[in-house]
């Protein structure tokens, strides 16, 4: 019988906590911010409304600030 996997959604906070209690060294989490991205975001958005093309969403998620991060090393 195969097992279903299913998608869920984790907070940072729940994630950080459960590295830090198996023994992992937290080096760095939050939101990520790619100034590059950000910087480029406001000339993708106009090209895709120019061609009528929907808007993919990562080009916003930088701006937005939906996407985070947690960086770890095991010890």
């Amino acid at each position: 019988m195969m097992t279903r996997h299913t998608k869920q959604i984790y907070p940072v906070s729940n994630i950080v906590s459960t590295l830090n209690e198996i023994g992992c060294q937290m080096i760095r989490y939050g939101t990520r911010r790619d100034f590059r991205r950000i910087l480029i975001s406001p000339i993708a958005v106009f090209t895709y409304s120019i061609i009528g093309k929907e808007i993919p969403g990562p080009v916003t998620w930088d701006i937005r600030g939906f996407a985070n991060f947690v960086l770890a090393k095991v010890l």
